[in-house]
């Protein structure tokens, strides 16, 4: 991480495209203070879509403006007009190293000529230019397959929420195999817990022992799955219905797609949509999905939503999983598409796949995401190496993800932490830690209005 990020105070660090921003800086430390009676500079780049000349001694370097700023009661601030959506480096300095040095560094002129040179080297942020759409939603962080006690998990829901929120979660979806109350459960006993964490019903549902496979129905007020286990006869039969209307290609199973046609529909019934999740999960010594049944199943609308990377921790499955969506979109199915954890414990973190793989959702608000995912503002992280993500969307969004990643997602995830620890021990039963959540919570929101600015 840029450690001027813990020295300054730069905002705001996301603005609207094509349009003048005043920026602002203000130093945190006696190391990092401005002075009144110093002139400072500022050096603004594009990445890419640049409209500075060249050197024409060093074409690969662009002549850049210095940009007079205006420093009051150690405040320094300037305007510049951010053309186009892309990312851009700024650097505030100054030109003369004289007033308020160090005394003592006359005396190691040699050895601390990098001192001295501080102020001329000066200090360096990233920001962004957004375009409208874009600029008026806000990136939510979330994960949307994760199992609790209830079914094969190893913590209940309520606790796994709070540490979700303690790792820098926005919102969550308890997916627990073959029923939904878990998830309206703890959809409950969070309303009166003062938290933003936004939790979405869920539910695996399966179908059986015939043309066994899974799907997520998330965002639902009901479970479809309950209806196999109440009545199989009746499922059977309306299965029996659909396999007699529906045409389907030779090489596929025709009672397996009967089988997900049906899911389908219940799924919009109950209200929610559907993910195809680890198609390449080996589960029983085989793919989860078979290759030729998902892109089917895309093709033809079977499901809703994909994850490009889900929970495991075999990295050829995640891999292949990220490749066959890609392959998707080069054949012109461009479907939505998750990262999301299958994960069956949040505390046990090193060996059960949590944070493996997370959603960046850009949304309009928190109650919007999965709408929001639909009209593919999101992007997939494989986050399985801590020090090596991957992301995978649309490139405009992948570009601004990356940034996020490296410049936002650190101090917000640092906040979540402190208010994930109050969050735990309510969930434990100690009401008198809502106060403290209330306050953390809202430091966080400060931080955002800040970085985003608004």
């Amino acid at each position: 991480m840029n450690v001027d990020i813990l020295k300054y105070h730069i905002f705001p660090r996301v603005v609207r495209a094509n349009q003048k921003q005043v920026i602002t800086a203000i130093g945190l430390d006696e190391s990092s203070r401005f002075y009144d009676d110093c002139q400072y500079f500022a050096n603004v780049h594009a990445l890419e879509d640049y409209d500075i000349p060249q050197d024409p001694m060093y074409p690969a370097k662009h002549v850049v403006e210095d940009i007079p700023c205006r420093c009051e009661n150690g405040v320094v601030t300037f305007e510049y007009f951010f053309k186009g959506e892309q990312e851009w480096n700024i650097r505030i300095f100054r030109k003369e190293v004289e007033k308020h040095q160090n005394p003592i560094y006359q005396f190691y002129p040699v050895a601390w000529k990098h001192l001295i040179d501080r102020p001329l080297n000066g200090i360096s942020a990233r920001i962004y230019s957004l375009e409208e759409d874009l600029y008026t939603r806000r990136p939510l962080k979330g994960d949307l397959h994760i199992h609790t006690v209830f079914t094969d998990g190893e913590e209940s829901p309520e606790m796994s929420a709070a540490l979700y929120r303690k790792a820098g979660f926005d919102f969550i979806a308890i997916t627990d195999h073959n029923t939904i109350a878990p998830a309206l459960q703890v959809v409950e006993n969070f309303r009166e817990i003062p938290t933003q964490l936004k939790i979405y019903p869920g539910e695996e549902i399966h179908n059986g022992h015939d043309c066994y496979f899974h799907m997520v129905n998330l965002g639902c007020h009901e479970s479809v799955c309950e209806k196999i286990m109440e009545s199989r006869e009746t499922v059977e039969q309306a299965i029996d219905a659909i396999e007699g209307e529906i045409e389907v290609p030779e090489h596929l199973d025709k009672r397996e797609i009967a089988w997900r046609t049906w899911f389908q529909r219940e799924i919009h019934k109950s209200g929610g949509i559907s993910i195809l999740p680890h198609p390449y999960g080996i589960i029983g010594g085989t793919y989860n999905v078979q290759t030729k049944v998902a892109e089917y199943v895309i093709r033809e609308g079977l499901c809703d939503v994909l994850e490009a990377v889900s929970g495991t921790e075999n990295l050829a499955a995640r891999r292949l999983q990220a490749v066959f969506w890609q392959e998707m979109r080069a054949k012109g199915l461009d479907i939505p598409i998750v990262g999301s954890s299958d994960t069956h414990s949040a505390a046990a973190r090193d060996f059960k796949t949590f944070d493996y793989s997370w959603t960046i959702v850009f949304a309009q608000n928190k109650d919007t995401v999965l709408e929001d995912i639909l009209a593919k503002y999101s992007v997939a992280v494989d986050n399985i190496d801590q020090k090596d993500k991957s992301v995978y969307g649309s490139m405009r969004l992948a570009k601004y993800a990356w940034f996020l990643i490296d410049n936002y997602y650190p101090h917000h995830d640092a906040l979540c932490s402190d208010i994930g620890s109050p969050l735990l021990r309510r969930v434990f039963g100690d009401t008198s830690q809502d106060r403290l959540t209330v306050l953390l919570e809202e430091e966080l929101e400060k931080y955002n209005q800040s970085f985003f600015g608004s």
